[in-house]
């Protein structure tokens, strides 16, 4: 499965915020709504303990060393011979292992559903 990560200038974040089952592979394109130059950029990438920086390819897949139960943190970095020009960090990723299967969703979506719940039921009493 791909994923796209929409680039603005001052934010990266997951285009679709849905939450998804984690397939047998996943991996991260890139739409650029600002046109920066992608071809010496790094994404990092960090579960647990377990970190892996990966030159910037099209698309980037994701270790599966990295899909398991926790937050998987993703930063981007644009390069201009060994200076960083731009840097990214996207929201983390909560990856919830249930029920026999594997679901993927961003965490401040996920929040801002369950605060909407809240205050619907909030105004219900």
């Amino acid at each position: 499965m791909i994923k796209t990560i929409k680039i603005t200038k001052t934010v990266a974040r997951l285009k679709d915020n849905e939450p998804f089952l984690l397939p047998d592979s996943l991996s991260f394109d890139f739409e650029n709504e600002v046109g920066y130059d992608l071809t010496h950029a790094v994404i990092s990438l960090k579960n647990g303990e377990k970190t892996v920086k990966l030159r910037l390819m099209r698309p980037v897949v994701i270790p599966n060393e990295l899909l398991f139960a926790g937050r998987l943190y993703v930063n981007i970095d644009l390069y201009n011979g060994d200076k960083v020009i731009k840097h990214y960090e996207l929201l983390p990723l909560a990856i919830e292992e249930a029920e026999n299967t594997v679901k993927i969703y961003d965490e401040l979506d996920d929040l801002k559903k369950r605060i909407e719940k809240l205050e619907k039921f909030h105004e219900i009493i």
